[in-house]
Formats: C-alpha cells, structure tokens, sequence
C-alpha cells in the first residue's frame, strides 16, 4: 500500500540460532542489506520531517558573497563563460553541498531524534515500526530537539562569521594571532560537529537535561577520535564527491534519500556500539534463589 508498509504478520528468513554474531564492519554491512527497504523508508520519513530544517540550512549556509565573486570571476576567464551564471551555479552548488554534509553529520533536531532510536533498534536487532514508533520519539524528543536545531543554527552562523573575520584580518595583517584564533575556531567546529555524532543517542537512551547530554556527547567525541575522523572523511568525502560528478539538487537528493544508509547510518551505529560498550555495560544479574522442600518445610 506504500512506502511506509510492511507485512508484520509474514514471516522473515530469520536467524540462525548458532551462527555466529558478527561484529563490527560486518555486522554494519548485514543490519543494510537485511533491512534495506527500512532503511530506504526511514531514509525518507526523516528528509520529510527535515524539511523546515533544511530550508533553514539553506538560508544561513556560510557562502559569502565575496568570496563567491572571486572564484566565479577566475572560473568565468578560464571558462570563458558569463560571469552572473558562473556566480548562481556556484553559489547553488555549495549551498546543497552545505545542506547535504550538515545533514549528514549535525543531522537536523527533532526528527534525527527519531531517527536515532530506529537505527539504534535496527543495531541491537529490535522490533520497531518506522511510523508509529518514530512519531513517539518525535512527540518524546521535541522539545531537547527543538532547542538543539535552535543552538545549532545560532552557532552555524556565529562560527562562520568568526572565522570569515579572523581569517580576513589574518590576510589583512599575516599576524600568527588571528591565525591561531582562526584555527582554535574551527577545531572547536570539528569537536562540535563530532559531539552530533553521539548526542542523539544519549537523548534517545538516557534521561537528562540537553545541557548535560551536550556535555557527554563532547566527551564521547573526544574519546573516540579516530573513528570520528574515520567517519568524517567516508561521509564528506563520498557524498560530498557526487557533486563534482552530479547536478548538486541531484546530488542532494541521492545524498538525504540513499545516503543516510550508510552514512548517518554508519554514525548512529557506531556511537550505539560505544556508548553501549561504555555505559551500558551489563550489570551481574543476582544469583537465582532456590527453595528446598523436605517434609513440609522450607529450606533456602
């Protein structure tokens, strides 16, 4: 009947009792290919639910027209092309190519709320319903989602700024000063955007204030280094490649239609799989405790 239906009552292929668990990057590629027209549906739901939130992306998108005007005019020489088509395609160009990795990495409020515990169900192999499950997390999560897409654009466009300014007086003047601010500026950005690799897990997982679920996702992006960059580079330099071969609304679309699958996917999967194996560590269960009857009494 649509996207969205499934046959709950039609039995799957199941697993094997005794096979293995697979672990890591094989279990990543068995919990898409298994589950794959899920992921296509949820995919979807959650570029619908983003809506309001991309077209605020496009709008604060750090493109400065100067910087624009610039590049377009050396292109527009070498191209031999008009210079105001040059400056429109660019401009447009890195507008969705900004929507597209903010999407991917920061993900957007409220529905990647949703969108987190799903995938978080899909990694632990839980029974979940995309609708009536993700509209719960939607209603559960909304006001910490909210606040958290406000803070986000607030910081988008302060930080862009920030950095627009000192590295304009970094040229201006060739003072290591501004370069340095300009540099401790966009390391805080990359901690930043690593903490959205975790933060929507911890809101999903735990109860808390958002001040405190941004406090341990800061950490957890601290922690795991690495595997954030790992993810950083797969994810920007992937999806972010389809522009250069691709129309950028086409690509765009491929990138919040498909490529959540195995990008955002790939975060949520990972940050479930640490903050598991860093908080939710099984506690030992208590001995069980056994009743001996002989002659009507009791004996423990």
């Amino acid at each position: 009947m649509g996207i969205f239906s499934f046959n709950y009552d039609k039995p799957g292929k199941g697993v094997d009792r005794d096979a293995p668990e697979k672990k890591g990057f094989f279990l990543y590629w068995e919990l898409i290919f298994d589950r794959i027209t899920k992921h296509l549906s949820l995919n979807l739901f959650w570029a619908l639910t983003s809506i309001i939130w991309i077209a605020v992306l496009f709008f604060i998108a750090p493109v400065s027209p100067d910087w624009i005007s610039s590049v377009a005019n050396s292109l527009a020489q070498q191209t031999g092309s008009d210079l105001q088509s040059v400056e429109i395609s660019l401009s447009t160009t890195l507008r969705f190519l900004f929507m597209s990795e903010a999407l991917l990495l920061w993900g957007s409020g409220v529905p990647s709320a949703m969108y987190a515990y799903v995938t978080r169900c899909f990694a632990r192999r839980d029974p979940v319903w995309i609708m009536s499950d993700g509209f719960d997390k939607i209603k559960e999560n909304f006001k910490q989602g909210f606040i958290l897409s406000i803070v986000d654009a607030l910081i988008i466009v302060l930080a862009s700024n920030a950095l627009n300014f000192y590295y304009s007086l970094y040229i201006q003047t060739h003072s290591t000063l501004w370069l340095l601010i300009c540099t401790i500026t966009f390391m805080v950005m990359v901690i930043y955007t690593w903490a959205h690799f975790y933060i929507y897990q911890l809101m999903v997982t735990f109860e808390g204030s958002l001040f405190n679920h941004i406090k341990n996702s800061i950490l957890f992006a601290v922690a795991n280094l690495p595997m954030n960059f790992l993810c950083t580079v797969i994810t920007v330099g992937i999806s972010g490649g389809l522009f250069l071969v691709l129309n950028p609304v086409f690509a765009f679309f491929v990138d919040i239609i498909i490529g959540p699958m195995f990008f955002r996917f790939m975060i949520e999967f990972t940050a479930a799989r640490k903050i598991k194996n860093t908080v939710l560590k099984e506690e030992p269960k208590p001995a069980a405790k056994i009743t001996y009857i002989n002659d009507g009494e009791e004996n423990e």
